[in-house]
């Protein structure tokens, strides 16, 4: 006679797992004693316990680790029955049960419950067990159901999506702005505005020591996400659909309609089209004066060249590869700004102080303002709301473009005494930040053609 014990494996799990309250035990934990009692009772030896906290058994795209290790126990051999709390904790889907009854058949296997009257050793078992588990995706479905028009309600009211993790710029609540970090989003704006590649920018707060609200650094994709996305803009946003929010914009709706036409460009500008030329309309023929243009030999290779141009003098007699120079010259710029005479004539010149930034500071605010005083206030109406919206917007878009052409040009200055930072920028920087950096420095070069010795 046999008489040794049954091995069970203990399921477990619980969707969202709830921090208890001091003294006081998790949801999973009184699973666990509800079925080891249950086990105790019976005289089945608990060989394993599987759990999968803070996972869905309803949404077919979520991967639960244990859930996997119990079915490969059960092919195996090494548990003859698995008991669970209830059988909404196994399973949410009739594919999950039948992958769990196959893997019962080799072994004879079963699934129990501490709180249904469930053994699937018996055909009723299973029979009640599929429909409890119909039932219990039914109730996961319409909980979905519900939530969607929930989200949808507070999307319609401009309701702030908060969750556990405060969004970077806001308060948790997103009452508020957070200066510093609203500071950071605009800047980056109007460097992406200016031409510099989001690589540069994200290279830039590493070394700065920006780091997300969770406390990591940032990468470029993650950085991306959060720079076009509407709620940065003050609105809600979903399929398509737009609805005005009732928190303050750190910048407005046409920023992030303009910065993912921006990144959309990049992504579909076709491989090879992008203007290589760095040196382009900085260089001048020594023997004619006129401007080198950037053109392919004929094995393929580039060359800035003194070409025949109808209505002009060009000599056509001059002529350098490209590839050689588009390397030399940058080196002398990264010398040249650490140079200590250039750095002082430079820091002489110092930024431009037209006022354009402290213009879109205040406009900034006075548009932060208005939605407070519409959407949360409702202290004017929304014809009046709409008509001060646009003109501030049409004022910002102007001086947010000469600001970012300003910044631009400033680009050198801030390198000023850093050349090896400077260097270190250089290969993640846009095309144009580059030839601004570059023409800041460097008013021309002029290329004499070689001269032949008889």
């Amino acid at each position: 006679m046999n008489t040794s014990k049954l091995k069970v494996g203990i399921y477990l799990r619980i969707s969202i797992e709830r921090e208890p309250e001091e003294g006081g035990k998790s949801a999973t934990e009184r699973q666990r004693e509800d079925c080891e009692r249950f086990a105790a009772t019976r005289g089945w030896e608990v060989a394993e316990v599987f759990e999968d906290a803070d996972l869905s058994a309803f949404n077919k795209k979520v991967v639960r680790p244990a859930f996997g290790r119990m079915l490969e126990s059960l092919r195996a051999g090494d548990i003859g029955a698995v008991l669970v709390w209830k059988l909404d904790r196994l399973s949410r889907q009739q594919r999950d049960l039948g992958l769990v009854l196959e893997a019962c058949e080799p072994h004879k296997a079963f699934v129990a419950s501490v709180t249904e009257p469930i053994d699937t050793r018996e055909s009723y078992g299973q029979f009640v067990a599929e429909l409890l588990v119909s039932q219990a995706r039914m109730e996961s479905q319409n909980t979905s159901i519900r939530s969607r028009r929930k989200a949808q309600e507070l999307r319609e009211r401009g309701a702030p999506s908060i969750n556990s993790r405060r969004a970077f710029g806001y308060a948790k609540d997103f009452s508020s702005i957070v200066p510093e970090e609203a500071a950071l989003l605009r800047e980056a704006r109007d460097r992406l505005f200016a031409g510099e590649s989001l690589h540069g920018l994200t290279l830039d707060w590493h070394r700065r020591g920006v780091l997300s609200t969770e406390g990591n650094p940032w990468r470029a994709q993650t950085l991306k996400r959060l720079l076009v996305s509407a709620t940065l803009s003050g609105q809600r946003e979903k399929d398509g659909q737009f609805w005005p929010g009732q928190w303050p914009a750190i910048y407005s709706p046409e920023d992030t309609k303009r910065l993912r036409s921006l990144f959309e460009a990049k992504r579909t500008s076709p491989v090879g089209t992008t203007r290589k030329s760095l040196l382009t309309g900085l260089l001048r023929c020594g023997r004619c004066g006129q401007r080198l243009r950037s053109s392919r030999r004929n094995d393929g290779s580039r060359q800035y060249i003194c070409k025949k141009v109808p209505g002009q003098t060009n000599c056509a007699r001059c002529a350098i590869g490209a590839d050689g120079l588009d390397e030399l010259i940058p080196e002398l710029v990264f010398e040249a700004v650490d140079d200590e005479s250039l750095s002082a004539a430079l820091a002489k010149q110092g930024p431009s102080d037209s006022g354009v930034a402290e213009l879109v500071q205040k406009d900034e605010r006075a548009l932060e303002e208005l939605a407070k005083d519409y959407y949360v206030g409702r202290e004017i109406s929304k014809s009046e709301f709409t008509a001060v919206r646009t003109t501030l917007e049409a004022r910002l878009e102007g001086n947010r473009s000469k600001l970012a052409r300003e910044r631009a040009s400033g680009s050198a200055l801030s390198f000023a005494g850093q050349g090896s930072s400077l260097r270190a920028a250089w290969p993640t920087a846009s095309l144009h930040w580059r030839q601004t950096v570059i023409a800041t420095v460097l008013d021309h070069v002029r290329i004499d053609p070689p001269t032949m010795k008889g």
